[in-house]
């Protein structure tokens, strides 16, 4: 692979990991991130390979259409109050690690108001999150949602801004996702594809190569 692949590769992983962390929250955005994240390369050929403006205009429109739905089934969850308490304390975990980490506060001084943070803003999550799970199965969504909370107790400034708006997060991935999966099988188009994450992966070991591949170790030989 050339220098110029490889810097496209690169830029490549950094906007899915940009993505994966951040998706869009106005309606024509997410239908821009899911056509970048959710329909793979050959069934947007088919969708709008040779099409004039006015037909693709009308697939947008579609698939806008199934993103909004999923939205509107889950709106009850993004509008709890819970929720938007929740970014509250957020903001007060990732400010109470940024003044400590400031300070040089041992962690051991500061660790347990710092999980008392974390712990009041997952039990404000709770309620939308067990209803999400229960309204669309989500089980990888409910299962990033615990991750942050490690991370955001245990990796200073990162993982409580990660953490920060982490439920309104999965809770639009899902709905993009699930909008843009049920657009492509109303269009015969659906096929099981990889995951966010094991696309920012594919990408990672492309660029790196065999350096990412697991040593073949060779037994030692037997003395004479």
């Amino acid at each position: 692979m050339g220098l110029e692949g490889i810097v496209n590769s690169i830029k490549t992983v950094s906007r899915k990991v940009y993505d994966y962390f951040s998706p869009p929250k106005k309606i024509d955005d997410m239908v821009e991130y899911a056509i970048r994240n959710y329909i793979p390369k050959e069934a947007k050929e088919r969708l709008f390979q040779g099409k004039d403006e006015k037909k693709k205009e009308t697939l947008y429109q579609n698939l806008r259409g199934y993103i909004q739905r999923e939205l509107n089934y889950q709106q009850d969850n993004l509008n709890r109050v819970s929720l938007k308490a929740a970014k509250g304390t957020g903001i007060a975990a990732l400010a109470n690690d940024a003044y400590h980490m400031y300070a040089g506060t041992p962690f051991s001084d500061f660790g347990l108001l710092q999980a008392a943070l974390v712990g009041a803003k997952a039990v404000l999550e709770l309620p939308a999150m067990y209803k999400h799970l229960t309204q669309t199965g989500d089980v990888y969504g409910m299962l990033e949602w615990l991750g942050s909370k490690a991370l955001a107790w245990l990796v200073p400034i990162f993982g409580p801004g990660l953490d920060y708006n982490v439920a309104t997060r999965i809770i639009h991935k899902n709905a993009i996702r699930q909008g843009t999966k049920n657009f492509l099988k109303g269009l015969e188009l659906y096929t099981k594809g990889y995951s966010l994450p094991e696309q920012v992966y594919g990408r990672v070991q492309k660029v790196a190569g065999d350096r990412l591949k697991k040593p073949e170790y060779q037994p030692a030989l037997n003395p004479a």
